[in-house]
């Protein structure tokens, strides 16, 4: 489906000079200007597993001394051979045993593998008595998932995938003492349905809630009932309850059959589709304001006549070498002529990899584990030196009430604090992307195909603004840095963004490097960026 990002042609037209520039920006093709750019290619949809999307698999394991040892010797190859098919750096894993009682063996709740097959072989020595109560091993699985989850940074939660695995040989024996010991107004103390029932799908639903409390990707609970020589329909009915209010299907195995369950459940990585949300550019050195495109030379939030009239130097960042830049500074107040101090940070940690640092990030509000705090599809830096909020959402806003929102202008690389529609006539960036088919199966183009397996997008990211910049240890007189971003997002709120960065030089009045006002992207140079 083609989504071109739409611009109001009448009112720009009617509005602001019709020059070859705003046919340009309007129509997406035009005159080929020396301070313009534009870039093609492909943007694959990221693999959603890895580094970016945690995943978080809790193992809980009926045993006891109520177990034949056989089974229990079954059970721990079993998770072995499992762990094998999620071995990655990007998974932990969490171990629980449970009898009457449910016991954790992890410290911390989760692990790495390495951690974790250490501690399977205490799972075989678990002696504790029964009755089996498959409820507290759901509220001890509950408590441990939500530990990770308050310790998992915002951004990762919302990309994660939390999976609680029970396996049971039998139905739950809650006692009914238990029960007693709910509060009066508990909806399971006075239930018609058998108390333990009630609290076993409370729990379980209460567990599942952990999703939406915390902004979670995914929190499910998968069942796995392993039968004997007949299957218990009692168990069968406890294991429907979980899967059903745990967001699963039940799976009802034999012993003999218990490795081919777990190695055939898919754990890895959300299982929610991503989506391509937006597309946008941002030149790191240039500074839309006012009618005008101001040159910032060193790239630090402050055009170079705001740093000649400061006093701050326009050729270094950080003036004062405090590790903050000289525009964060200013955005918070701060003066960027003195050294300045965050305290309980670091500035050599930028988590998010979105160009602010730990203690940047703590002075301007914006969440240090998130390239895009409130979600709005605009990466932190980019509103931060457009003069835009990062921590709120700008939704409808249109701050300087020309007509275009503030998200509109952000993508369009325009003032959205000032007012000023001749302006966005000349210089609106315009966007297109189109999905693409992938090629032919067995050709030329498949053999060299940058997104196997993955959905593709053509996108087109044009009429790039480009300002003369003075020469900086970081690059030449005329340096123009380009941020080009695909982002996708889930309908849970995570998303991730396709990044990669192309450096243009531009010397008035015609001198553009490359000369080609069309550069094509390289999508194997595409970075994940959270």
């Amino acid at each position: 489906m083609r989504q071109p990002f739409a611009f109001v042609a009448g009112l720009l037209l009617a509005t602001a000079s019709c020059t070859d520039a705003s046919v340009y920006s309007v129509q997406g093709k035009g005159a080929n200007l020396p301070d313009r750019a534009t870039f093609e290619g492909v943007f694959c949809m990221p693999v959603p597993a890895g580094r970016h999307f945690p995943t978080r698999i809790l193992y809980a394991l009926h045993g006891g001394v109520g177990l034949d040892i056989n089974a229990r010797a079954a059970v721990e190859e079993s998770v072995q051979t499992a762990l094998q098919r999620y071995s990655s750096p990007f998974v932990r894993y969490g171990l629980v045993a449970y009898n009457d009682y449910a016991f954790n063996f992890l410290q911390g709740g989760f692990s790495d593998e390495a951690a974790f097959s250490s501690a399977l072989p205490r799972y075989s020595t678990f002696a504790q008595p029964g009755p089996t109560s498959l409820v507290r091993a759901i509220q001890l699985s509950g408590s441990l998932v939500s530990g990770i989850l308050i310790d998992d940074c915002q951004g990762a939660r919302a990309r994660g995938r939390y999976t609680i695995v029970v396996v049971m040989f039998g139905p739950d024996a809650t006692p009914a003492s238990y029960c007693d010991l709910l509060a009066d107004d508990d909806p399971c103390r006075n239930t018609t349905t058998r108390c333990g029932e009630c609290m076993l799908a409370q729990e379980t639903l209460r567990l599942r809630g952990l999703m939406d409390k915390y902004g979670a990707g995914d929190v499910s609970v998968q069942p796995i009932y392993v039968a004997g020589t007949t299957s218990d329909p009692v168990a069968r009915d406890h294991a429907a309850i979980i899967a059903n209010n745990g967001g699963t299907k039940e799976i009802v195995t034999d012993v003999q059959g218990l490795k081919a369950a777990l190695s055939g459940l898919n754990l890895a990585g959300v299982v929610e589709p991503l989506k391509l949300r937006t597309d946008l550019s941002w030149n790191r050195h240039a500074r839309a304001r006012g009618g005008a495109l101001l040159p910032d030379s060193d790239g630090d939030g402050l055009p170079d006549e705001d740093e000649d009239k400061l006093g701050s130097d326009p050729d270094n960042p950080d003036t004062e070498t405090d590790g903050l830049l000289d525009g964060v500074e200013v955005v918070a107040g701060l003066d960027p002529l003195t050294a300045n101090e965050v305290r309980g940070c670091d500035l050599g940690i930028d988590a998010d990899r979105d160009g602010l640092n730990q203690c940047e990030e703590r002075l301007v509000g914006t969440n240090d584990c998130m390239g895009d705090t409130d979600g709005d599809g605009i990466p932190d830096l980019v509103e931060l030196y457009a003069g835009t909020n990062p921590i709120v959402h700008e939704g409808t806003l249109d701050s300087d009430r020309d007509g275009f929102g503030n998200l509109d202008e952000l993508r369009r690389h325009t003032d959205p604090t000032s007012n000023d529609l001749e302006f966005i006539g000349s210089h609106s960036g315009a966007y297109d992307w189109e999905e693409e088919s992938p090629p032919p199966p067995g050709s030329e183009e498949a053999a060299n195909d940058p997104c196997p397996g993955r959905t593709r997008y053509r996108v087109t990211l044009s009429n790039i603004g480009l300002v003369k910049t003075r020469e900086t240890s970081s690059h030449e007189e005329g340096g123009n840095d380009l941020y080009l971003y695909a982002v996708f997002g889930l309908d849970s709120g995570g998303s991730i963004a396709r990044w990669q960065a192309q450096q243009v030089v531009f010397k008035p009045p015609a001198t553009r490097i490359p000369a080609d006002p069309l550069i094509f992207l390289d999508e194997a140079v595409n970075e994940n960026r959270p």
